[in-house]
């Protein structure tokens, strides 16, 4: 998948959905390949596009992490819940 794809399915802003593909590449989570114009699209006039591949093992562990990660969010959010306002803080 290139970036272009990934900011369409996302809904996210190029400036953020590129330093994030970045940083995950430099994490090692991420293989990053630049086209190569002359076989996959010579007429085009845009700049050649960087395509983007998580391997097997590196899904795994995003997946870990991510399901890691909605498990604080969670637990956060009920303890904010239970909290009542304190009166005459703000």
């Amino acid at each position: 998948m290139f970036g272009l794809e990934v900011v369409r399915l996302t809904g996210l802003g190029a400036g953020t959905v590129y330093p994030i593909l970045r940083r995950l590449e430099r994490a090692g989570w991420l293989e990053a390949r630049l086209e190569q114009r002359e076989e996959e699209a010579p007429s085009d006039a845009r700049p050649p596009r960087v395509y983007y591949r998580i391997d097997p093992k590196s899904l795994r562990g995003v997946q870990s992490r991510v399901a890691e990660h909605d498990a604080k969010r969670r637990a956060t959010d009920s303890s904010v819940r239970g909290l009542k306002p304190v009166e005459g803080t703000w």
